[in-house]
């Protein structure tokens, strides 16, 4: 069980000084839509960005959406997409509003079958492909599926889920602190992977540790590299940029030569992986080293105690030292003393 998981069961995490975490999703996007409605929340590689108005809006049609169709706020709705910013909107909307359940779109239909099973759906989103292994498994067994259309002329991960207008909808529609926001799979790496729910408190409240652990602010701008069916992209990541009224970049997937790019394209601050990601970087930095020493990057994270090479190594302006998770941007330091 992964260790993002076993804080939230534990429901330890600490309050920060001076912060109070929102006690659902839904609070944290009307929040920001209210105050910060023109701040960009969503981005991606030639897409125009998703404003924090427009993903309050999204997601009152989204959950609008799942009512016109009979999925109520303690319903389990499956999303099987593949990694960009369509990814993100949907598990965060359809978490305002329903219990969402991020799939690995590498799944194969048997896999599906299986899970759809134990998770008792009450709906499967995703796009609309007839050949994939998600819809055939989700005909199998009898679970509606809700088609995503595309909106590409509207901000990053604009999407629709049906042919209405978007609807503001009344306060008790949306999910509460105490109704589960998420359903996770843990990684299975001991034995068949386990259902884990995760409740809007406790996933807000983690989502706002890693902000203030990390001293996030609204000015800063998560380069999103990881997959968004684990608690540690999710709530680690995409959670925690937009509980702190940031922005996030969401790419179509990881990519380590195209990563450098975006650097220069998007000028993210921060960027939270696993190791082999970490190395992968490392071992495709160095036509980019000029690139990466003009870098805004402030800070990296790494989800897990391991050592991510054999010695620290400078990537430009920021310098990674294996036995801390979190580095802040820090040009004086020796890295042979990390």
């Amino acid at each position: 069980m992964s260790n993002i998981v076993k804080e939230l069961r534990k429901g330890n995490a600490r309050k920060s000084a001076g912060r109070r975490p929102f006690p659902c999703v839904r609070d944290l996007l009307a929040d920001h839509a209210e105050t910060a409605p023109e701040r960009y929340a969503i981005l991606a590689p030639a897409r125009r960005p998703m404003t924090y108005g427009a993903l309050w809006t999204q997601a009152n049609e989204v959950v609008f959406g799942l009512r016109n169709v009979g999925v109520r706020r303690t319903d389990r709705v499956a999303i099987v997409l593949p990694d960009g910013p369509e990814a993100a909107v949907a598990a965060i909307t359809v978490a305002a509003g329903a219990v969402c359940v991020p799939l690995n779109p590498g799944f194969t239909c048997d896999e599906y079958q299986r899970y759809f099973d134990e998770l008792q759906l009450a709906a499967l989103l995703t796009h609309a492909d007839l050949n994939s292994a998600s819809r055939r498994a989700a005909q199998i067994q009898g679970v509606p599926v809700i088609d995503v259309s595309i909106r590409p002329n509207e901000g990053a991960g604009a999407f629709s889920v049906a042919g209405r207008a978007p609807q503001l909808l009344f306060d008790d529609e949306f999910a509460s602190s105490a109704d589960d926001a998420f359903i996770l799979m843990t990684s299975g790496s001991t034995s068949r992977p386990k259902t884990v729910p995760l409740t809007h408190a406790s996933v807000c409240l983690s989502a706002d540790n890693v902000g203030a652990a990390l001293e996030l602010e609204a000015r800063d701008r998560l380069l999103s590299v990881l997959p968004l069916f684990h608690g540690h992209g999710l709530i680690s990541g995409l959670l925690a940029a937009l509980a702190a009224g940031s922005s996030t970049v969401c790419p179509p997937g990881f990519d380590a030569t195209a990563f450098f790019g975006w650097l220069t394209e998007f000028r993210p601050t921060w960027y939270t992986a696993v190791p082999a990601i970490h190395r992968a970087l490392l071992a495709a930095a160095d036509p980019y080293r000029q690139a990466a020493q003009r870098s805004s990057l402030r800070l990296v994270r790494s989800g897990f105690d391991v050592p991510v090479v054999g010695s620290a190594r400078r990537t430009g302006s920021v310098v990674w030292c294996s036995r801390y998770r979190h580095l802040r941007h820090d040009r004086g330091l020796d890295p042979d003393r990390c």
